[in-house]
């Protein structure tokens, strides 16, 4: 786990020496958890921010409401990222490691979905966070409650970070792990 909180804290880290060092399975249970902290806790606390604030001065404001319709629909984006990644990928990185451990499986498997499949469809759900930072600066009019706005715009800017953060950890870990996986088990298999 050190390998990961090095990549964590400085973004040119990466530790190629280091890959065989720890389990994909240590791996994405970090990363669920990490979805868990988002979906349990920074999504909710974040919208409850966007919540007061629309239920403040100018409820009927249509700045608001392009702030809050804008977050619902990223929360949405988020969650099907992360759906998809908790139901089709990990468990595939998960097996891959079980097979790699386990040359006498090395056949099995499914070879319709490979880490180039996630890599091709893994989008960047932190990139819209910029967006919804820039939307309520731009679509918020005066008078409105500054402190609240600078809250939610810090915490927008941590969960955009830890966002960066997460798929930093996969690009540069994870998947060329899995990689290094997947080539050993196709030359097991020829």
């Amino acid at each position: 786990m050190v390998v990961i909180l090095n990549s964590f804290l400085d973004e040119s880290y990466f530790p190629a020496h280091d890959l065989t060092g720890f389990s994909l399975k240590q791996l994405v249970r970090y990363l669920q958890k990490t979805h868990d902290y988002y979906l349990n806790h920074q999504i909710p606390y974040i919208q409850e921010l966007i919540d007061r604030l629309c239920s403040g001065r100018q409820p009927e404001n249509p700045g608001l409401k392009v702030v809050n319709k804008f977050f619902a629909a990223y929360c949405r984006e988020l969650k099907e990222h992360i759906s998809r990644e908790e139901k089709v990928t990990f468990p595939y990185v998960l097996d891959i490691e079980s097979r790699f451990n386990h040359p006498e499986n090395a056949g099995s498997g499914s070879p319709d979905y490979t880490i180039y499949h996630y890599e091709s469809e893994h989008d960047n759900v932190e990139e819209k966070l910029y967006d919804q930072k820039n939307i309520m600066i731009k679509y918020l009019p005066q008078p409105f409650d500054f402190d609240l706005v600078k809250r939610i715009i810090a915490e927008l800017y941590w969960l955009e970070k830890d966002l960066n953060e997460h798929a930093r950890i996969e690009d540069k870990i994870m998947i060329p792990k899995v990689r290094m996986m997947e080539a050993a088990l196709r030359l097991h298999r020829n």
